[in-house]
């Protein structure tokens, strides 16, 4: 519905459970979560959506080298389906 009037990509993921710890806020990490990302990724496609996605997971997710490394890898295997 939206098609071209798409400007930004905000890529997060989303649980319908609670998470473990309890704590709000907590958001699983990319392609733990229930999005379909198969889906997501196709119906920006067919919306001819060309434009950059940025994370919008929390901040320990990318806390380091390490774990900015895995947060990166995850949105690349997301934008390669």
């Amino acid at each position: 519905m939206l098609g071209k009037r798409i400007v930004r990509n905000h890529v997060k993921d989303f649980s319908a459970t609670p998470p473990a710890s309890g704590a709000r806020g907590d958001r699983p990490k990319l392609l733990d979560g229930g999005t379909n990302w198969p889906a997501v990724i196709a119906a920006l496609d067919r919306a001819g959506y060309q434009g950059w996605g940025i994370s919008e997971q929390p901040g320990n997710q990318a806390a380091d080298v390490e774990t900015a490394r895995d947060l990166a890898q995850r949105m690349d295997k997301i934008f390669a389906l």
